[in-house]
């Protein structure tokens, strides 16, 4: 006879029901937490000169970020979606679209196996 002995058993259950209790108190302290912090910061907002204030117009720090550079102007990609009709969209963001390229095929092959990969496609 194989499997676990009684014994076993019941540990087993009981580790399994442990880990689903730490995990449930995990999430809500974590959301607690969060709830905590979004009520404390409701009331900060960056205002016009850049620095970050309070309703109470006290001064949290003098530039936004604490290095006054603002992420969405350090990349520009360019998205050329409207000039595309659904042919050249497929062909240049869709990657079904161009798994029949060599270099695709061969990933595939490497990753499934030849027979499987020609299954996908």
């Amino acid at each position: 006879m194989t499997g676990l002995t009684p014994t076993e058993f019941y540990f087993h259950a009981m580790g399994g029901r442990e880990g689903l209790i730490d995990t449930a108190v995990k999430t809500a302290d974590t959301g607690y937490i969060s709830r905590r912090l979004m009520k404390a910061l409701e009331d900060v907002m960056v205002k016009y000169d850049g620095t970050v204030r309070t309703s109470k117009e006290m001064i949290v720090t003098f530039l936004y970020g604490e290095d006054g550079m603002a992420g969405e102007h350090f990349e520009n990609i360019g998205l050329d979606l409207p000039g595309l009709n659904n042919e050249k969209l497929a062909e240049k963001y869709n990657l079904a679209h161009n798994i029949e390229s060599e270099r695709s095929q061969k990933k595939l092959d490497e990753a499934m196996g030849p027979n499987r990969a020609k299954l996908v496609l």
